[in-house]
């Protein structure tokens, strides 16, 4: 049983992407899977140009000799995970070029493989945290494309990040354990329903707002600030999970931004 950790951030052995994608593969390795980490940054995937080279039948990238090497090292591994910090709302660009180029041998997009490997997917937001749901959408969009059998997806922002590392050295273990299941999805219809019942990945913007404001509240030194501000984030929060309720997502588009606003101005961002 082999799991492989792809770590998309530029930074080697350092860093809060790293730090989480090797905490889910020290929760593999504590159920006896064999563990190995590629790290993008050590030799960065050039950008797809398009060149009608046939790679999808072939598997391998006449532009550049490293693609078909990490799209083999994907290919000989039972489970996958790949972790990304989050650039402008989204993925960064050394992952989305890896995603870009990955072809996999005896299967073809979207979900023809006759083993759904089990996946983990992890987003980092570092810094704001806004994009942290987005990007990791973008990293199950490739998932569910080439029909890896997904888990639960970690969207993660520094509000969370100390939570985080424990939820995926849990995700590791579960990585492990579905290596032994041998999944398959039977059809295409069958795949996409799988991804429609994980968490996060219906979210939009509004939601992500929310949904992070709600994460900062939910620190205990924020609910201690005397100033208001935490008082204002939960009342905005309040109002607008009953305008979504309602659905008037536009109009609690209005309370979720404040909410974030004042949330991170409690947090003292």
């Amino acid at each position: 049983m082999k799991v492989l950790g792809i770590v998309g951030s530029p930074r080697r052995e350092r860093g809060m992407t790293y730090t989480l994608v090797q905490s889910v593969l020290d929760g593999a390795r504590s159920l006896g899977a064999d563990i190995e980490i590629m790290f993008l940054a050590d030799r960065v995937p050039k950008p797809c140009v398009h060149c009608g080279g046939g790679c999808f039948s072939t598997a391998e990238c006449r532009m550049e000799e490293d693609a078909a090497r990490r799209s083999q090292k994907v290919y000989e591994s039972d489970a996958v995970i790949l972790g990304a910090p989050v650039y402008i709302w989204q993925i960064n660009g050394i992952t989305a070029n890896f995603i870009d180029k990955l072809r996999m041998k005896d299967s073809s997009p979207p979900a023809r493989s006759s083993y759904a490997r089990p996946a983990l997917g992890i987003s980092m937001a570092g810094g704001t945290g806004t994009g942290l749901v987005s990007a990791v959408q973008h990293i199950y969009k490739f998932f569910c494309l080439w029909g890896f059998y997904a888990i639960d997806p970690i969207p993660v922002s520094r509000h969370n990040f100390k939570k985080a590392i424990e939820t995926a050295r849990i995700g590791g273990m579960r990585l492990a354990e579905l290596c032994s299941e041998k999944r398959s999805f039977d059809n295409i219809g069958d795949c996409l329903a799988h991804y429609e019942s994980l968490p996060f990945l219906d979210f939009d913007t509004v939601d992500e707002f929310l949904y992070l404001s709600q994460l900062m509240t939910d620190n205990t030194e924020v609910k201690s600030s005397s100033n208001g501000l935490y008082g204002s984030a939960k009342n905005s929060q309040k109002k607008a999970v009953e305008l979504m309720n309602q659905g008037k997502k536009n109009e609690a588009a209005i309370y979720a931004a404040h909410a974030y606003e004042m949330a991170r101005k409690a947090y003292g961002d």
